[in-house]
């Protein structure tokens, strides 16, 4: 059969495009060692199943115990699905990681990316107080995609940010183009030194069935300076866009997670538009709690976003000593203060521990942060 020029061209970018998603490009963080070296001592292991006509193709990685390597993907595919329930990344406090997991990062992101499983540790120094941490700048987890960016059961923590998920690429102005949103469940983070969820560039998204337990701040969206310019009014959210995220079946403990003689949290929504909308919350049966002032602002920064949507039951606890916790609420959650909070976290992250899959942990409201890292025996389906 007689093919065009053109269509050649286009059939064989095809299949360099083929060939890029099923090598899966892994650049190792070896000082000095060429990429081909590189590639040959790779730590991971990956095997490709290609797309279907019903589904993207599967990327399934391995490796033999925790490896201290960045996993970064180059060229990804629409659709594809990422399977690390076999991948454990654990960098070392002598030599932290800044981004153990990258993937969509190109001029035109893939239309739809799942991350299944995975252990990520960048390997923070406990000592690090929240500039250095902040400025050294670790992402557990960071997407660039269009459509849906989901990842769910995976296990982060020692990093700045848990996840990242963006849809412009980091080497671009953000251009709010409207087109993603997010889905993180069943995922478990702890000692995260600033936001749990850096959502920044104003997705829509679900966070469902999940655990963030010892970390600085959970949600955070804001407008911020870009190339040392700051623009004040954007369209951080579309006229045809959802203009909700969804919390359902979360917990989160804010604590004191950075070093260097700090005393503060974060918060537990640090939604900052400025001149410009965010998104509208809707929490239902979630449990927020805090064992420490907010590290900025007073208590009074520590408030939930006007307007919230509470549906089912919702509780704050304070975990700190009773009669000091000062943030007014609103009268659909219910607070728990002293040793009836401090049970009721207990309860409800044990249960939690107990169906994901991972060891229950007696009497650590502030040692979960130096429970070791583990896969959840819980494994997402494909």
């Amino acid at each position: 059969m007689h093919m065009s020029p053109s269509s050649a061209r286009f059939r064989m970018q095809q299949v360099q495009r083929a060939r890029l998603c099923c090598s899966v490009l892994v650049f190792l963080l070896l000082g000095g060692a060429d990429c081909a070296a590189q590639r040959q001592s790779s730590p991971y292991t990956i095997t490709t199943q290609p797309a279907t006509a019903t589904r993207g193709p599967i990327v399934s990685v391995e490796t033999q115990g925790p490896v201290g390597n960045r996993f970064q993907v180059f060229e990804t595919a629409d659709d594809t699905t990422f399977d690390f329930t076999r991948v454990h990344i654990a960098a070392s406090p002598k030599h932290p990681m800044q981004s153990p997991v990258r993937i969509g990062e190109q001029e035109q992101p893939p239309n739809g990316i799942r991350i299944i499983g995975g252990v990520i540790d960048s390997g923070l120094p406990r000592d690090w107080g929240f500039d250095l941490a902040h400025a050294f700048g670790s992402v557990g987890f960071y997407t660039v995609a269009r459509g849906l960016q989901a990842i769910e059961g995976a296990h982060i923590r020692s990093v700045e940010d848990g996840w990242q998920p963006r849809e412009t690429p980091s080497y671009k102005l953000r251009a709010y183009p409207n087109t993603s949103h997010f889905l993180m469940k069943n995922c478990y983070m702890t000692d995260i030194r600033d936001d749990c969820i850096e959502n920044d560039e104003f997705l829509p998204g679900v966070v469902e069935d999940s655990l963030f337990d010892g970390v600085h701040g959970f949600l955070s969206e804001q407008n911020e300076r870009q190339a040392g310019l700051y623009r004040p009014k954007v369209a951080t959210i579309g006229p045809d866009e959802d203009r909700n995220i969804l919390l359902t079946r979360v917990l989160v403990r804010l604590t004191v997670t950075n070093g260097n003689g700090e005393t503060g949290t974060g918060k537990w929504f640090k939604l900052r538009g400025v001149e410009s909308p965010v998104h509208h919350l809707v929490i239902t049966d979630c449990v927020f709690a805090t064992d420490a002032p907010p590290r900025q602002g007073g208590w009074g920064s520590q408030r939930f976003p006007e307007g919230v949507t509470f549906r089912g039951t919702n509780y704050v606890l304070w975990l700190g000593e009773p009669g000091v916790f000062a943030t007014p609420l609103p009268r659909d959650v219910v607070f728990l203060e002293g040793q009836a909070a401090r049970e009721k976290w207990q309860q409800v992250k044990n249960q939690w521990l107990e169906v994901h899959g991972q060891p229950s942990q007696a009497d650590s409201d502030r040692k979960a942060m130096e429970a070791p890292a583990a896969a959840s025996r819980r494994r997402p389906k494909l």
